[in-house]
């Protein structure tokens, strides 16, 4: 555990009064044999699925169970959120009697055709954190223009919504900004070495795009306390595992993908960890 949390092998080797030979050599044993997801049987399984990427070479997925507060499974990939294997971990899920009434999600393509091929009829929820930071991070701090400085305060309400009431006055005003600055969006510049026209306001164009296509996603959790509005109660653990693992970072690839699983498994899961 103290070495999952990023504590230095020196550091263990005083407190268990240990040289840091055995230390490694325990480590390492563990290393050779990550675990396997055990998930949890739960028929009214309502969950966020999320991914974060390592060095950019890897991609951890996880499927986190938010009732029972638990990584119900996850797997390691090359592809981000490829549906494909989204298809595969959600079908072994079921076999394992995890049945899912809700998804959290960032939106991803990959994950969105998953969950309409095997449950076409549950709802999935955009994540709204993630749709506000993506909106903010087009925006800049410091919009140029009045229909910028607009939008970045109608964005950054987006996670203040907390009735059906506030969502139709925050829709309302979405629409009235689209109707106004309708000509505004359309305005295009030239560029005479490339010789082409493009979109002046292509940040604005992207961030409206961006809205319009997850608002039929966006209001479930109003309609339903179990499902999550976001997915941070996973982003919040990997910011720590990611913190833990920069003590670590000279593992192999076989060997780090062997860390996380134990971390998923003693840390989040707080399961014993036994060989």
């Amino acid at each position: 555990m103290l070495w999952l949390k990023g504590t230095p092998v020196n550091t263990i080797s005083k407190i268990k009064h240990k040289s840091p030979d055995v230390i490694f050599e325990a480590i390492y044993c563990f290393l050779a044999r990550p675990p396997k997801p055990k998930p949890t049987a739960s028929l009214n399984c309502y969950s966020a699925i999320d991914a974060t990427w390592f060095r950019r070479e890897d991609c951890l997925i996880v499927y986190w169970d938010t009732g029972l507060k638990k990584a119900q499974w996850w797997r390691w990939s090359k592809h981000k959120e490829a549906a494909w294997e989204i298809i595969v971990d959600l079908r072994s899920l079921k076999k394992k009697k995890v049945i899912l009434k809700g998804a959290t999600t960032d939106g991803g393509p990959g994950i969105k055709t998953a969950l309409s091929f095997i449950y076409p009829s549950i709802p999935h929820q955009r994540c709204l954190v993630h749709l506000q930071r993506m909106g903010l991070a087009f925006l800049t701090k410091r919009p140029k223009t009045l229909a910028g400085l607009e939008l970045r305060n109608l964005t950054s309400k987006l996670n203040t919504i907390k009735t059906h009431q506030d969502h139709y006055l925050w829709q309302k005003e979405f629409y009235y900004w689209c109707n106004k600055y309708y000509s505004f969006l359309k305005e295009k510049s030239y560029s005479f070495e490339k010789k082409n026209w493009w979109y002046t306001h292509r940040n604005l164009r992207r961030v409206r795009r961006m809205i319009i296509n997850a608002l039929p996603n966006m209001w479930h959790y109003l309609d339903n306390p179990n499902i999550s509005k976001d997915t941070n109660g996973l982003e919040g653990r990997w910011n720590s595992l990611k913190s833990h693992f920069r003590n670590h970072r000279g593992l192999s690839k076989r060997k780090r993908q062997a860390y996380f699983a134990w971390y998923l498994t003693v840390v989040v899961n707080k399961e014993i960890p036994t060989l």
